[in-house]
């Protein structure tokens, strides 16, 4: 599962980025940020049958999964 979230400005991400640590964390789903995989997280979100793991080696798919 993917969740992404978009804000106008750069003002409002702070707030955007709480709101959805703090709905995750309300779940028992763990969730974690796509850091320097931002294109490749949002992709898969779309739901298009997209997984950013397919080209990955095996050692970035540890990386990817852990």
């Amino acid at each position: 599962m993917y969740l992404t979230t978009t804000v106008r400005n750069e003002a409002t991400l702070d707030a955007a980025v709480a709101d959805a640590e703090e709905r995750a964390a309300q779940t028992k789903i763990r969730f974690r940020r796509a850091r320097g995989a931002q294109p490749a997280a949002f992709a898969a979100s779309l739901g298009l049958g997209i997984d950013p793991t397919s080209a990955l080696s095996r050692r970035a798919m540890e990386r990817w999964i852990a």
